[in-house]
């Protein structure tokens, strides 16, 4: 008797269709991939946010030039959001970890080369420039990174609570650099961001991206708890 692979294959993505529809929000929030994506974009985010705050204090102790510093910091605010469109964009050609890679190695070679450029106007700012560049992808990148991990259905869903990296990172480097920077220093607080940003770059390769989040699996350990 032959086999209908067809019918196999519709009643399966209909099971899974109806177990993406009946998980609770909640289990999908505390899968290991969630949290991988989730505290990747955290130590991500911790030396934007650093950075745009300190760059031009940091700037001022070895460029006295505040008109230039403002003009550094106006066009790398403008290069951050021209290039969000860019790394959006182009993950309808290149995938995730591809693109990030590139950019996390970049901002961590930054992180170093910054305190090396800062002796000089026209370095300090093409430095400056890039760090913002590397800073804004993630903020495009990561909404199409949940819906396409975890589905057109309940990938906006998950993203509710994905958005709230931004408020932690933010919080997190505030405080840290308010308690911190009295006993490291600038240099000591660019260590520290560079841990960040490499912790970054090891959840992204942890993050396997081909494999979408398996909502029947998911279900099937949901219903074993109960």
């Amino acid at each position: 008797m032959a086999i209908n692979h067809d019918d196999g294959a519709k009643d399966e993505e209909a099971q899974q269709t109806n177990h993406e529809q009946e998980l609770p929000l909640l289990s999908i929030l505390s899968t290991r991939k969630f949290f991988t994506i989730y505290f990747m974009a955290v130590c991500h985010l911790f030396f934007g946010y650093y950075y745009s705050n300190v760059y031009k204090t940091y700037g001022n102790k070895y460029i006295n030039d505040d008109q230039f510093l403002t003009s550094v910091g106006a066009t790398a605010g403008l290069l951050n959001g021209c290039f969000k469109l860019v790394w959006a964009s182009m993950l309808d050609y290149y995938p995730f970890r591809r693109i990030y890679g590139g950019l996390i190695a970049l901002e961590i070679c930054l992180i170093f080369l910054v305190q090396i450029a800062v002796h000089n106007k026209a370095a300090f700012f093409i430095s400056t420039c890039l760090i913002f560049m590397c800073d804004g992808s993630l903020t495009s990148m990561l909404p199409a990174l949940t819906v396409g991990q975890f589905g057109i259905e309940r990938g906006p869903q998950v993203y509710g609570y994905m958005f709230s990296v931004f408020g932690v990172a933010a919080l997190s480097s505030t405080l840290l650099f308010s308690f911190s920077i009295k006993y490291f220093g600038y240099e000591g607080m660019f260590i520290v961001s560079s841990v960040f940003s490499i912790a970054a770059a090891a959840l992204a390769f942890l993050l396997d991206e081909k494999n979408k989040f398996n909502f029947a699996e998911a279900y099937d350990r949901y219903k074993l708890k109960e």
